[in-house]
């Protein structure tokens, strides 16, 4: 219990003040839990950067299995609409956090390989999702979806624009799924097209 406080305050410093902001005092702090807590559980930085991915991949994994679930009984652009609004809104601090782990993994291949594990693990539940939804070829289709929701996810946390609405999420989803060779039931967003997209004459 106390492991998963600490690694949800790490996750939450670095997704508000960045990498450079990690140490283990700064986290103790973070978490509230007694000082030493942090190095009790992870000796070195690139332990408590390693927990903090794989609870990253754990969070995202949790989050995907909800799409699936969801994905059963929404459109499929809604069910991937609604993912994303979900991580660039109350886990918008986590999705920054994703970001500044996975650049910091890149120098350090030690940490690459817990990066490449989750990938792994996110493509493989995107595998699934694509397969429910009726996609063609469900490991192109993951492929698709899954830089699809990277650079929407690492478009939004950079930019200093207001984060996309769901109607902006979903029609961009729809975009991607038709990319990804996904199959789904006809939808029923005309009245949003028209509101959306005025004709001429309006």
């Amino acid at each position: 219990m106390r492991r998963e406080q600490v690694l949800t305050a790490a996750l939450r410093l670095v997704g508000e003040r960045g990498v450079r902001a990690l140490t283990h005092r700064a986290v103790d702090r973070a978490a509230r839990v007694p000082a030493g807590t942090t190095s009790n559980h992870f000796r070195n930085r690139d332990a408590l950067l390693a927990g903090m991915l794989a609870q990253l991949t754990e969070r995202e994994a949790t989050d995907l299995r909800k799409l699936l679930g969801r994905s059963r009984t929404l459109p499929p652009e809604d069910a991937v609409a609604d993912l994303l609004a979900h991580w660039l809104g109350p886990a918008r601090s986590r999705t920054t956090a994703r970001y500044a782990l996975f650049l910091e993994a890149a120098r350090n291949p030690r940490l690459q390989r817990h990066v490449d594990e989750g990938r792994r693990l996110v493509r493989d539940l995107a595998t699934q999702a694509a397969a429910s939804a009726g996609a063609t070829d469900a490991k192109r289709a993951a492929w698709v979806l899954t830089a699809f929701i990277d650079g929407v996810l690492l478009s939004a946390v950079t930019s200093s624009s207001s984060t996309p609405s769901v109607t902006e999420l979903r029609y961009a989803a729809h975009a991607a799924l038709i990319a990804a060779g996904v199959v789904w039931p006809p939808t029923n967003h005309q009245d949003d097209d028209a509101e959306s997209h005025p004709t001429a004459a309006s």
